[in-house]
């Protein structure tokens, strides 16, 4: 059942006023959880959604980050529950998280479950948050799987922000070459066309093809931008509501030589090291490989997860599972081969993480190192062919004076 956010103000202990907001399934529910609360409504109503309501307070994986970290110190401090929320709540800036913590303060105040109350933001806490809390309840180490869970979401986050770095940086020098070069078709080089033309000199092939290239890029500017704009929302569209485009872009993607590299290391430090916090949780081999596909936003990685998921309930060795897809590094196999004999699975995969998130920073710093002079190379290519062509026939007509 959807659940709704009430907005209510009523009286508690007779005589003090109060009012807030409170989630429930229905009209009813809500009610029954303000009496519960010794609070007697008066006004109770469906609270109506702007429609840019949270538009500038997206709950990032940062913040779920810092709040599992904060509710993990609180609670190990020997601190309830109920009261840790709040202290968090008292800190918490971003408006929509704030909204989230009220409800959950509410509903875990009327009798649900830590994990059960999770459950009902799974935007913010997916199925692996939520069943890591439900064993940490469950076995009386909820403070201590907070703790990995803090310490797995900010290695994810970090990888996440190497990856983002990597792809940011030339992206960006790109676009700026873009624009300058832009800059130079559209009001440089006509001012060169329009002094070309009264000397009457027969102009070179290459000054003919920027001047026809800048003389399109200048009438036709708009139909440019709105055939570029039109192109990138396609394409957002496309992995947004096409599976079948995301799955080829996903393929392209693993196709790119660098690109590829860091993908799949990406891939693979956060396959082990989920798969390692759910082992040293005590959750079922099955349970947490049915975990993985929500960790991974590549379709190849998700099929291959699902496709060694089945094998291993089917009764084949973890490994062995492993092996039979072409997507994860012999190393990986050799160390889960090993962890499975000697009772040391949790441990090979945190080596591995470390090993892959080492590569990945390896290569992201060569990455950038290697971007730099190639960028400015093309740059400066681009920029020096558009003044070589605009320069080219007034040297030819000095030469023949």
């Amino acid at each position: 059942m959807t659940n709704i956010t009430f907005q209510y103000f009523g009286i508690i202990n007779d005589s003090e006023e109060v009012h807030g907001e409170l989630i429930a399934t229905d009209k009813y529910l809500a009610r029954q959880l303000l009496i519960k609360q010794n609070i007697q409504p008066i006004i109770l109503k469906r609270k109506q959604k702007l429609f840019f309501d949270g538009y500038f307070s997206k709950i990032s994986s940062q913040d779920i980050a810092i709040f599992t970290r904060q509710l993990a110190t609180i609670l190990n401090a020997g601190i309830p529950l109920l009261s840790a929320l709040e202290i968090i709540l008292q800190t918490q800036n971003n408006k929509n998280f704030k909204r989230i913590l009220i409800e959950m303060q509410q509903q875990i105040a009327s009798g649900r479950s830590m994990a059960e109350t999770f459950q009902q933001y799974p935007q913010q806490f997916n199925t692996l948050y939520c069943n890591l809390i439900a064993i940490g309840e469950q076995s009386g180490t909820l403070d201590l799987m907070l703790v990995k869970l803090a310490q797995h979401q900010e290695k994810t986050n970090q990888l996440k922000a190497k990856i983002r770095k990597a792809s940011i940086y030339p992206l960006t020098v790109m676009l700026i070459s873009l624009i300058i070069t832009s800059a130079m078709l559209i009001f440089i080089v006509p001012q060169f066309a329009g002094m070309l033309t009264n000397f009457g000199a027969k102009l070179p092939m290459m000054t003919k093809i920027i001047l026809a290239l800048s003389n399109q890029i200048k009438h036709n500017f708009w139909l440019l931008i709105f055939s570029i704009t039109s192109l990138v929302l396609l394409h957002h569209q496309g992995l947004k509501y096409s599976k079948h485009y995301r799955f080829v872009m996903d393929q392209i993607k693993l196709k790119i030589p660098i690109v590829s590299s860091i993908i799949r290391a990406g891939n693979v430090t956060r396959i082990s090291r989920t798969l390692a916090i759910t082992f040293a949780a005590g959750l079922p081999l099955l349970d947490a490989l049915q975990q993985l596909p929500t960790i991974t936003t590549n379709c190849l990685y998700k099929n291959a997860i699902e496709k060694i998921s089945r094998e291993v309930r089917a009764g084949n060795e973890l490994h062995s599972a492993f092996s039979n897809s072409t997507l994860f590094p012999k190393m990986l196999i050799q160390l889960i081969a090993i962890g499975e004999q000697s009772g040391t699975l949790e441990l090979m995969l945190h080596k591995t993480a470390d090993h892959y998130d080492a590569i990945i920073n390896n290569k992201i710093d060569n990455l950038t190192t290697l971007f730099e002079p190639i960028i400015m190379l093309i740059l400066g290519s681009i920029i020096g062919v558009i003044v070589i062509a605009m320069y080219l026939p007034i040297f030819k007509l000095g030469v023949a004076i």
